[in-house]
């Protein structure tokens, strides 16, 4: 179950309820609402192309689970799991390398969650 969260400007609590809109140019961005204010709270903007890294980031996660789950004594599992592992590394770094631009070319910092 989620917890509850306090809205900045009401100050009441509500559950988040997860919402996404299409942004110009293919991008996509995730947020909450305060159900009482109608405070939005941004949680997450992707460009087109960060939307793009992430689908193949899901795609490669997936890959990986599969094969275990359904080869687990195949002894070439540990080398393709630790190819999956490197090509899910090398998208992870060139997401950060995406995000890391647009942060410099907008002056906003992403917000790191725990």
């Amino acid at each position: 179950m989620m917890n509850l969260v306090r809205c900045d400007e009401c100050g009441r609590n509500f559950r988040i309820r997860p919402q996404t809109e299409e942004l110009p140019g293919g991008g996509e961005r995730r947020f909450f609402a305060c159900p009482h204010c109608g405070a939005e709270y941004t949680t997450l903007e992707l460009t087109a192309r960060g939307r793009e890294l992430h689908a193949r980031l899901v795609r490669l996660n997936k890959t990986l689970r599969t094969a275990i789950s359904a080869r687990p004594a195949d002894p070439m599992l540990p080398l393709e799991r630790l190819n999956h592992r490197r090509r899910i590394g090398r998208l992870q770094a060139r997401i950060k390398e995406v995000q890391a631009a647009l942060e410099h070319e907008s002056g906003a910092q992403a917000v790191k969650c725990p």
